[in-house]
């Protein structure tokens, strides 16, 4: 299968793993609708799609607001004409910054635009793909399997969620013989956001663990990239409620066992 002219809306794809998933997808055939919360970063984002000769339009869209998402639909209709995968990708972090010392504000925003974010583009394409098949793919993160995650909490709770929210959706639309609704885990990607993140004191010291960690389980934004390209490529409800983790388990255990290594070694000691 392909993915060429398959209509592809992204959801915070004016940055980071969106970018990517949008480009590769783009490079494969796709027509995109790349959408970020401004309409210049969307603008742009989709200029450069159509720089290397792939079809981008590029349209707003709070994924907080549900008016928005309908619109961003609604545009994705108006220039192409139909929409044949939706991927849920925007998201945000509290950082690494226990919950006792965040404002109210920002797990409200983590919460709105991870959770509530992907709820409500659900809300918004599955009723077009009960009557029309496609493929919904949400994004998962840290903590989406339930494992303690310090420092993360709330972003974990919300990809937790979003797993949840993944395998109750293609339950509940198992009676459409051409609908797949999937999760992809991508793991530890080396991003503008994780180059960025805000660092509790408490953490001050141990910066160099996300390092450590990026090297024992990181990924590349090239292999997300081509592992969409794929998950989108497959015939619609051939399968789904599938789970596409790219650490598999030889690299978790491996990862582990470095980690560990590296913490008998001294190497994850706090730093002055």
């Amino acid at each position: 299968m392909t993915i060429a002219n398959r209509v592809v809306v992204v959801t915070g794809s004016t940055r980071g793993i969106g970018r990517t998933i949008a480009e590769y997808a783009a490079r494969a055939g796709a027509q995109l609708v790349v959408s970020g919360r401004t309409e210049d970063a969307s603008r742009e984002a989709a200029d450069f799609i159509r720089s290397f000769g792939g079809q981008a339009v590029g349209c707003s869209a709070d994924v907080r607001d549900p008016a928005q998402l309908e619109k961003l639909f609604a545009c994705a209709i108006a220039e192409f004409g139909a929409v044949h995968a939706w991927v849920n990708n925007a998201g945000v972090t509290e950082g690494l910054v226990p919950v006792d010392q965040q404002s109210y504000e920002c797990m409200r925003d983590v919460v709105e635009t991870n959770l509530l974010g992907h709820l409500y583009g659900a809300r918004v394409v599955v009723p077009y793909f009960r009557e029309h098949g496609g493929i919904l793919l949400n994004l998962v993160g840290r903590g989406y399997r339930g494992e303690p995650s310090e420092f993360m909490a709330v972003y974990a709770a919300t990809k937790a969620a979003i797993l949840s929210l993944t395998r109750s959706l293609a339950a509940e639309n198992r009676d459409v013989p051409n609908l797949s609704i999937h999760a992809l885990a991508p793991g530890m990607i080396e991003t503008d956001l994780h180059r960025e993140i805000a660092v509790s004191d408490r953490m001050k010291g141990r910066e160099h663990v996300r390092d450590l960690a990026m090297d024992a389980f990181g990924s590349t934004l090239s292999r997300v990239g081509e592992s969409v390209v794929d998950i989108l490529a497959q015939e619609p409800g051939k399968r789904s409620g599938q789970v596409y983790a790219l650490v598999g388990p030889v690299k978790r255990i491996t990862g582990i066992a470095r980690m560990a290594y590296w913490g008998a070694t001294g190497r994850m000691r706090p730093r002055p």
